[in-house]
Order: C-alpha cells, then structure tokens, then sequence
C-alpha cells in the first residue's frame, strides 16, 4: 500500500473516530470546554473512557447472555424453577458487576477533575440526562420535567372518549354520569 493511501486511510479513522465521540452522550469534547480542562486532564479522561469502554463491552454481553439464558429457561413449556432461580442469580450478579465498574470509573473521573469541575461536571450530566429522556420519549428537550413522555409509546388503535383519563374526568358523551 502506498505512503498516502495509508495516510489517507488513516485519517479516515480519526475521522469517524471524532464522529463517534461527538455523537456520545454527554459529548466529550464540548465537555471539556465547558468545565475548562487542561490538556493532561483531557488526556488522562480520554484514556479512562476507552479502557472503561473495553471493560463495558464484556460485561454488557454477559448480562445479554444471562438475560437470554433466563428467557429461555422461562419460556420453556415445563421451566425448571432451580434454573430460573439460578439465571436470575446470574443475571444480578452481571448487572451487580457492571454497576461496580460503572462506580469505579466515576471515582476515577472524580480523582482527575478539580472540586469545582466535578460539580459543574455533575450539573451538566443531570441535564444532558433529563434532554435524553424527553428525547428518547419522543418530545424534545425537558419533555420528562413537564410530565410530557409517553411511556411505552402511542396506542397503536384508537381507544374509545373517557378511557384511560381518570376518576376525575367527564364521562363519555354517550354514557351518563356514575
């Protein structure tokens, strides 16, 4: 391969590598501008994301594993209640591990931020938490603060005047008041 095809190639990496950060949660980069970072700061978190991505990537398919051995024991037309007992077991103890790890990689964040940082650091995940959930609900930024998400979705077929609006509400139209 020649000199600039791999140049090139290379540069396509770093490339869609920057894409994918940019596209994280919690965008790194704007981050660190926002809390003032230095350049060894910046360093040392960038290293801490990926070793803590590899260590991510193990745990979340053992909890998919346990999760998939769990669904197949219950949905067996006989399941043995000492298997599900011990898949759900298994289950806790991966979802137990990736909240150790999940812990661990704060304190380790926490250690390279100064005080002032962690807490604005703090402040700036919560929001970026609460736009994620009114987005993933389907409404838009501080949809989840104003009580406006839709739970498990739209109904898929219209539902009949007065279900589902409480004991407070009027009666349907075609049915007279209790």
């Amino acid at each position: 391969m020649k000199t600039w095809t791999k140049i090139a190639l290379a540069a396509g990496v770093i490339a869609a590598g920057a894409a994918l950060f940019a596209q994280m949660p919690g965008n790194p980069m704007k981050m660190a501008q926002e809390l003032n970072l230095t350049q060894q700061q910046q360093d040392q978190l960038r290293q801490l994301r990926f070793e803590q991505a590899r260590k991510m990537i193990d745990l979340r398919r053992d909890v998919e594993l346990q999760q998939l051995s769990l669904r197949e024991e219950m949905t067996k037309d006989n399941p043995d209640p000492a298997k599900v007992d011990k898949a759900i077991d298994d289950l806790a103890l991966a979802k137990a591990q990736v909240a150790k790890v999940r812990f661990s990689h704060m304190q380790q964040v926490r250690k390279i931020l100064t005080p002032e940082q962690w807490q604005q650091a703090r402040q700036l995940f919560r929001e970026r938490m609460m736009e994620r959930r009114g987005h993933r609900m389907g409404q838009g930024r501080g949809a989840w603060r104003q009580g406006r998400g839709r739970g498990m979705g739209r109904p898929s077929a219209p539902v009949p005047d007065g279900y589902g609006q409480g004991p407070d509400a009027p009666p349907p139209q075609d049915q007279p008041a209790p």
